[in-house]
């Protein structure tokens, strides 16, 4: 098998992980969006513990494992063109925090597009740095975070509980939702809360440069050994960390979030480090649908706040009591049709419609958007 080759199947692992992230990422914030309480009963209560034990915090982790490797791919393709990558590293990151930004202020509060571009900046401080280097700001940054987790976690989420995006009146009230969000977005207290949120997303920023400079996407069979023993190593561990949270589930009839939530967030980042590590080994052709939706992550991210926020604000009268359980399969339905579109898409054009815009603006310049075979025609 020659080069070009592999090298095009090692990025399709990246799409096939990112894609299987962004599924994550919806079940995660659909809850979120339609306003749902954190106290579980019934059917919900079941539901809630898988959250805890597989979803909650997974895959924001993995997500930015990848921005970090995705930077150091970046950078690295630029520098073989010759040009000037700090500067379009800088210009990719604005459009990044504008699209955040619309996102946040006229969609939904729960943007993570402009968390990345404020705190990727300082990854360009990083880039020169030595394996050993990343590896100590990683591990220190990391622990600072989780010392942060201890101080604040149980806050932020008593202060996540009593906000919600979707309400009976969303569409009436939506100027005044703006207004607030516009409020909250420019204030000190979202200043406050990337602080807070610096240490530990820059850390996983880091741990994806150090893995993309040691090269490991692209000696998978090399270091397959090693990654067999971290793929059972991190399994365990998370296994052992999510036994707490197991008692308090059979200890109490009904239970909140909150009940366990610093035992979620320990035992999230060796489950997805098991996630990553189990994708990157996997060779099941049907993972390849993941990666198409990983192709279009951006459009793809988008799209989940248009269905989840402004399509439910309109069929729906009280999306707050939308139950766990209807929530899944939406999901799941929105997901599926996501792949069926993006593999059409992408059979056609080169890029998403979103990461065409992204990548244009960094270029300063319209990028070809049809695929060869159809420039051909």
């Amino acid at each position: 098998m020659n080069h070009s080759i592999l090298q095009r199947e090692r990025i399709q692992k990246l799409d096939i992980i990112r894609g299987f992230a962004i599924l994550g990422i919806f079940l995660v914030n659909i809850p979120v969006m339609v306003g749902s309480s954190n106290v579980f009963t019934g059917i919900d209560k079941y539901i809630s513990i898988f959250y805890a034990l597989f979803v909650h915090t997974k895959f924001y982790t993995i997500f930015s494992f990848l921005f970090g490797l995705g930077f150091y791919i970046f950078i690295s393709r630029a520098k073989e063109k010759g040009l000037t990558y700090n500067r379009l590293f800088v210009k990719r990151l604005l459009l990044l925090f504008v699209l955040g930004t619309v996102h946040y202020v006229f969609f939904w509060g729960g943007d993570i597009l402009h968390t990345y571009a404020l705190i990727g900046v300082f990854l360009l401080f990083f880039y020169r740095c030595t394996l050993k280097t990343l590896l100590i700001w990683a591990f220190s940054l990391f622990t600072i975070a989780h010392t942060f987790v201890l101080a604040f976690s149980l806050s932020l989420l008593e202060k996540e509980e009593t906000t919600s995006t979707l309400k009976p009146n969303y569409f009436a009230e939506w100027l005044s939702n703006v207004q607030e969000r516009a409020g909250d977005f420019f204030s000190t207290n979202l200043l406050f809360m990337e602080f807070i949120r610096l240490p530990e997303i820059l850390s996983l920023f880091l741990f994806g440069l150090y893995v993309g400079k040691k090269g490991v996407f692209y000696k998978i069979e090399e270091y397959k050994s090693s990654l067999r023993k971290w793929q059972i190593g991190s399994f365990v561990v998370s296994l052992l960390l999510s036994i707490p949270i197991l008692l308090t589930f059979f200890q109490n009839e009904t239970h909140e979030v909150k009940d366990y939530y610093l035992w979620v967030i320990l035992s999230s980042k060796p489950l997805a480090m098991f996630y990553i590590i189990t994708l990157m080994l996997a060779k099941r052709r049907w993972l390849n649908y993941f990666g198409y939706v990983g192709q279009m992550a951006l459009t793809n991210y988008i799209t989940h706040t248009l269905v989840g926020v402004v399509l439910l604000a309109a069929l729906v009268t009280q999306p707050a009591n939308i139950a766990l359980s209807i929530q899944i399969p939406i999901v799941l339905v929105v997901y599926s049709t996501q792949i069926f579109i993006s593999k059409w898409w992408l059979n056609r054009y080169r890029f998403g419609p979103l990461e065409w815009l992204w990548r244009s603006g960094t270029y300063g310049q319209f990028q070809s958007m049809k695929k060869e075979r159809e420039l051909e025609k």
